[in-house]
């Protein structure tokens, strides 16, 4: 792997692109792109624009959502909601 395929692969990931889709574009073995960005510690960019936002269905507070994982209803980690249990008395 030369130093344009490293910073390809830094570029690509950074934009979000999964392993196989840089392998693919790049004509590099997966387990190859796979190590190089673990070494390099090289993620995904995980900024505002790939997550989504909702609300939580107790107070209303926003709980980011990351796609590809699981959905989150409730803001437990927020101040002030615990599931429902509010610490506010109304």
């Amino acid at each position: 792997m030369n130093d344009d395929q490293k910073a390809a692969i830094a570029k690509m990931r950074n934009k979000g692109c999964g392993y196989g889709r840089i392998a693919a574009v790049l004509g590099l073995n997966l387990s190859t792109v796979k190590s190089h960005c673990r070494r390099q510690k090289i993620r995904k960019d995980e900024t505002v624009e790939n997550t989504l936002v909702d609300f939580c269905r107790n107070c209303g507070v926003p709980v980011r959502q990351t796609p590809g994982r699981k959905k989150n209803y409730s803001a437990r980690t927020a101040v002030g909601c615990n599931g429902g249990m509010h610490s506010q008395t109304r």
